[in-house]
């Protein structure tokens, strides 16, 4: 029989402006995605699972996820940044601070079109599009870029094999005559 470790209950606290936030702890990790409380009320009155975990696609991408079930008992899991922030098909979530386990309303961000289009809004520094003097990002928007100093012409090494092979032979015979007494 597999042995299954209590999750941690979700803790209650308010932010600055006095709303009520819902700290839930990921299964099998220390970690504990932070969103509004009443969006937490809702996602269990929809009747999702009140246990949530953390699953990584291999690379840098986590996403927090619920179970559910169908009508017909078969399991599933959805991402709660999806139920959140309601996205629906052909809608992809974005975090606007990078912040995967922030599913608080205002930092996800609805972006239409293919996955492509979401990891360059998601990753401006990746992206040579927005990286353009004058194109705005989602951290600075419209923030003149910084100069680089201009690059050197490039110029390919060349090597002088004889000259190389004279010294290569030249270090061997001195380290001959410094181990021969």
């Amino acid at each position: 029989m597999k042995k299954h470790r209590q999750q941690a209950a979700p803790q209650f606290t308010a932010d600055a402006d006095g709303n009520r936030l819902a700290h839930i702890a990921l299964a099998h990790t220390h970690e504990r995605a932070t969103l509004y409380a009443e969006d937490y009320e809702r996602v269990l009155a929809q009747g999702f699972s009140p246990y949530w975990a953390i699953a990584s696609t291999g690379g840098r991408h986590r996403y927090v996820l619920v179970q559910a079930r169908s009508p017909s008992n078969i399991g599933r899991s959805l991402t709660v940044a999806r139920l959140v922030a309601q996205a629906g098909k052909g809608q992809r979530v974005g975090y606007a601070d990078g912040d995967r386990l922030n599913l608080r309303r205002e930092n996800l961000v609805l972006v239409k079109g293919p996955a492509k289009a979401a990891a360059v809004w998601l990753h401006p520094k990746s992206n040579k599009a927005t990286n353009k003097p004058g194109a705005a990002t989602p951290e600075a928007p419209n923030v003149p870029p910084i100069p680089s100093p201009p690059r050197a012409p490039f110029a390919p090494r060349v090597v002088d094999t004889a000259a190389l092979g004279q010294r290569v032979r030249q270090q061997m015979a001195q380290q001959a005559r410094e181990v021969t007494p």
